[in-house]
């Protein structure tokens, strides 16, 4: 086991170079519960029922305004945020009032991954786009899509040479057909993030590609999240 990353310049400091993760594979709760059975004697339906119940408990918590302290994992709580112009006012999201939920992981956790960490330097091939996360903004979650809403990504030389070039961008795939989606409004085009508006209509299980040249008669290079993204 060893946490890979690899090297990649600075684009805004000339001679700097910084080292960044790369996370190949999402462990989900099936892969957890089939690795937590394999450990110990129990099966993994328990093992999911018990799961299940612990998540819950932290949601009903977090319902009563109370603040979570799990030991040697996390810390949950619930903020609020809204602009009140008189003490009297009542929180309503409908006048602007976000919930927030907070997760503040506990100082073992960090401790035990730096003390038993191994690392292991990639040497990535030419210059090409890295996907490393997408985060839905609908659902809050990452590696799930919602048609018509808006997404990010996360990554490296991300940034699309030319968008009105019809073979640069930012293309959903569909895994069961292999139907095509361009992305038509890209709001932020960055070399580490990209904000645009998912396709609407999208359905099933999508590959999410970037396509670009990094020069204007450069090779197209591509790069694409490791994960299928899944509707939400």
């Amino acid at each position: 086991m060893s946490i890979r990353y690899a090297v990649f310049q600075n684009s805004l400091q000339a001679g700097q170079f910084y080292p960044r993760p790369i996370s190949e594979n999402t462990r989900t709760l099936e892969t957890l519960i089939r690795n937590i059975s394999q450990k110990t004697t129990l099966s993994a339906a328990d093992i999911q029922a018990v799961i299940l119940a612990f998540i819950q408990e932290i949601i009903d918590g977090l319902l009563d305004g109370d603040r979570l302290n799990i030991d040697g994992l996390a810390t949950f709580s619930v903020r609020l945020s809204q602009v009140m112009t008189a003490i009297t006012d009542r929180f309503d999201f409908g006048q602007g009032g976000q919930l927030l939920v907070s997760t503040t992981v506990h100082p073992a956790v960090t401790s035990a991954v730096r003390s038993q960490a191994t690392f292991e330097k990639l040497n990535l091939p030419a210059k090409q786009p890295l996907l490393v996360n997408f985060f839905d903004a609908a659902s809050k979650q990452s590696g799930v899509y919602t048609a018509g809403s808006i997404g990010q990504i996360a990554g490296e030389n991300l940034k699309i040479g030319d968008l009105s070039v019809a073979d640069q961008g930012l293309f959903f795939i569909s895994n069961s057909g292999g139907t095509e989606t361009a992305v038509q409004v890209i709001q932020n085009n960055g070399d580490r993030k990209l904000v645009f508006e998912i396709p609407s209509g999208l359905t099933g299980n999508q590959r999410l590609v970037v396509r670009t040249r990094y020069t204007p008669t450069g090779a197209l290079r591509s790069g694409e999240l490791s994960e299928p993204l899944l509707p939400a």
